[in-house]
């Protein structure tokens, strides 16, 4: 129902359903709220509320959610914090988390341990996993073939920063 009222328009509304809904432990509820606060539609923007419903989100189980949190993270300074939500939603089979990984680690900011790390999770069949709630994600196959890909490019390249000593950032620490 919020969904329709958001559609329509009535933000107000909309909010009072999802609120309604976080209450009944609805993980996508979480994410629209956490919208709603980023846009100021229908509330004030609110930044530590968008963050909060963000994180319940994620933790719900979804990669979007995490990949999301993940880029808000990167964009606060806590990049040791983006880094990790970013190698849970590759390992849940994002993409997008997979490339802003490699893309970091390109630019010295992601260790090579963190993605060998990443890579030795994308082999295990990713349908063990819980998160996955019986869906089955259409690319899982075309993921773990080219993460795999990946992983043997890292293995015998150099590039991204050692992990020994000080990390990604101090900031979130």
């Amino acid at each position: 129902m919020g969904s329709i009222r958001f559609n329509d328009g009535d933000y107000e509304t909309a909010f009072e359903y999802w609120t309604k809904a976080t209450g009944l432990r609805d993980v996508g509820s979480h994410y629209n709220l956490s919208l709603l606060y980023k846009k100021g539609l229908g509330v004030e923007k609110d930044k530590k509320n968008q963050l909060h419903h963000l994180e319940a989100a994620a933790i719900g189980g979804d990669h979007v959610e995490r990949n999301d949190l993940a880029i808000v993270e990167w964009n606060n300074g806590k990049h040791e914090r983006a880094i990790k939500h970013w190698i849970i939603a590759a390992t849940l089979g994002d993409d997008n988390a997979a490339k802003y990984l490699r893309e970091r680690y390109v630019g010295g900011l992601v260790c090579k341990e963190d993605l060998l790390l990443l890579f030795g999770h994308i082999r295990q069949p990713l349908m063990q996993q819980k998160v996955y709630r019986g869906r089955q994600p259409q690319n899982m196959r075309f993921v773990t073939i080219s993460m795999a890909k990946a992983a043997r490019r890292v293995s015998h390249e150099g590039g991204g920063r050692g992990c020994s000593g000080a990390r990604h950032d101090t900031k979130s620490r």
